[in-house]
């Protein structure tokens, strides 16, 4: 059987964005908004979900970390996928979630050249770690105006 995992993860622009990027500009910026969309398979209603990302940089020093919950009510998943309770708490209903998280880079210096970055996610449950998936993307100094 299959448990619950990450479907797949990638680095956003900005929230509302729907395509993937591999850079990020830095410009005179201290602090880069990053942001993931990530997708889960397999996840279990009524259950409190932990997912914690955090960025590498290329020397693997953890640069970054985020912490948050994801939980899906019984309540959610009868309204959004229109079905009864029942079929719901079946121990065969396969949920999938799209989700977006959002962590801030800060750079000690301004960027004279791009670096490489690395971002782990992992998908808890009562502090088991259930999945974990990575990315990768660069930060630059900002090209042109």
């Amino acid at each position: 059987m299959i448990t619950e995992k990450i479907q797949y993860l990638f680095p956003k622009l900005s929230e509302d964005t729907y395509s993937p990027t591999s850079v990020f500009q830095a410009g005179e910026h201290m602090s880069i908004p990053i942001y993931f969309q990530a997708g889960f398979f397999n996840l279990k209603v009524d259950r409190n979900y932990t997912l914690e990302t955090q960025i590498f940089n290329e020397l693997n020093e953890p640069v970054a970390k985020t912490k948050r919950s994801l939980f899906i009510s019984t309540q959610t998943a009868v309204n959004e996928m229109k079905v009864s309770n029942e079929i719901v708490k079946s121990s065969k209903f396969v949920f999938s979630v799209n989700s977006i998280l959002e962590s801030t880079l800060i750079l000690k210096s301004n960027l004279n050249e791009a670096y490489n970055c690395c971002v782990t996610i992992n998908l808890s449950l009562n502090n088991q770690v259930l999945d974990t998936n990575k990315t990768y993307f660069s930060v630059s100094p900002k090209i042109g105006d």
